[in-house]
């Protein structure tokens, strides 16, 4: 307020938007403006910057099946909240006005979606259960329900999943005459969050944000305003820290390219050729994923750190089940005799294949192979990198050393000094 974009952009050769997603997805159902709803993130806040004077209540719905709901959940049951426990009977003749039991000491989370379409990591859903958390799923809320203006609870009604959606995941579809109530005096929304736009002057509102409040190059770099630029979550909405990142990056490429003139940085594969390999040896592969160590459930107070990490024998166990993908191991079809020393060696069953040909993309990248029918039909023995676990063993059982191994990383390089000048 006291310094505008307007401002900036009169001061400044460039300016780069990154102001994340703050606007909260309220739900826009009857019922909205009743006290008591409130937006997971706005919740959280509050809860990590002013825990003493946290708002318990004593019953409460988390809604959604993100990390912000997992975190609700977890956060409001540490503050000694009794959060619903919903026993709904899967016969729908009794979904319609469903009462809940008298006990409402488990915490419930409500997805309209099933576990299958839930974006969080491995282990989120059933640390829930560890805790006593329950989740339930194929539920949409309908209306909030209140009294003087205090909401109530909300009726909700069943789900059955339908085609995906733009975003790959199953659409689910309501299912009439399914709908039942339930009682809560706090209704947490972990519902997603949009880009916040009402802060840009309104002298650039039109070139620079959509009616609905989202920005026009929406996943974009660029705007309508050559200085202004814009990256992470408030271009593509609430993502991952990694994209986030991902994403700056680029966009600091072109800011560079807009201020010199030219482009000089470029991403270039680097390859280096390596006699020693990955150091993978077959037996990793049969190394489990590492069980992460947590607290005891008694000992889970709101401050405490519940992941406790690995130690480092079990570091060093997880970091051996990397397949080192950046190790590429290839025939020289110049130098094979099609002994098969290889193929005997091999661990997988399609890591190494006899082809008749390979098949490749516009670009020449190699994107698969036809298998041979039979010794007379084939024409190359190849390694197939999506089956390769880079175990060395085909290396070693090579007679003649046709197999090589090359090293290959991503680096960033200044491909000019100066506009005009290449170095």
């Amino acid at each position: 307020k006291d310094l505008t974009l307007a401002q900036l952009e009169s001061d400044f050769d460039a300016i780069i938007m990154a102001a994340g997603t703050l606007r909260p997805n309220l739900l826009d159902i009857p019922g909205k403006e009743l006290s008591g709803i409130v937006h997971g993130l706005d919740f959280l806040l509050a809860a990590n910057h002013h825990v003493e004077r946290a708002h318990v209540n004593e019953t409460v719905i988390v809604i959604g099946g993100g990390f912000t709901a997992m975190d609700c959940a977890r956060t409001i049951k540490r503050l000694g909240a009794k959060l619903v426990h919903l026993d709904v009977p899967e016969n729908k003749k009794s979904w319609h006005n469903i009462a809940l039991p008298d006990s409402r000491t488990q915490a419930q989370v409500l997805y309209r979606r099933s576990e299958n379409e839930m974006l969080v990591t491995p282990g989120e859903v059933e640390e829930l259960g560890h805790e006593g958390i329950q989740m339930h799923y194929l539920i949409s809320p309908l209306k909030y329900l209140g009294e003087n203006g205090q909401v109530t609870g909300m009726q909700f009604i069943r789900n059955a999943l339908g085609d995906p959606d733009p975003s790959g995941r199953r659409k689910p579809i309501t299912i009439p005459g399914s709908e039942f109530e339930v009682s809560a005096d706090l209704i947490l929304l972990a519902t997603g969050q949009f880009p916040e736009t009402t802060w840009i002057d309104a002298q650039l509102q039109s070139q620079l944000v959509n009616g609905d409040g989202w920005l026009k190059n929406s996943s974009g770099y660029e705007t309508a305003q050559d200085k202004i630029f814009i990256t992470g979550d408030f271009s593509t909405g609430a993502k991952s820290l990694i994209d986030a990142i991902g994403h700056a990056k680029e966009c600091a490429r072109r800011v560079d390219k807009f201020l010199m003139g030219v482009q000089r940085m470029q991403q270039v594969a680097v390859i280096e050729d390596t006699s020693r390999g990955s150091q993978r040896i077959r037996e990793m592969d049969a190394v489990p994923v590492q069980d992460m160590s947590t607290l005891p459930l008694n000992q889970r107070y709101f401050k405490a750190e519940v992941e406790l990490g690995f130690d480092q024998q079990q570091a060093i166990d997880e970091a051996q089940r990397c397949y080192q993908c950046h190790y590429k191991y290839e025939i020289d079809p110049d130098v094979c005799i099609y002994c098969n020393w290889c193929i005997k060696a091999k661990p997988q069953p399609d890591c190494i294949v006899e082809v008749s040909s390979l098949n490749y993309s516009e670009q020449g990248k190699i994107v698969g192979f036809n298998r041979a029918e039979s010794s007379e039909d084939t024409n190359l023995v190849y390694i197939n990198q999506e089956d390769c676990i880079r175990c060395h063993a085909c290396v070693e059982a090579c007679p003649v050393d046709a197999i090589s191994v090359q090293k290959v990383s991503l680096a960033e390089v200044i491909c000019a000094d100066e506009p005009g000048k290449s170095s």
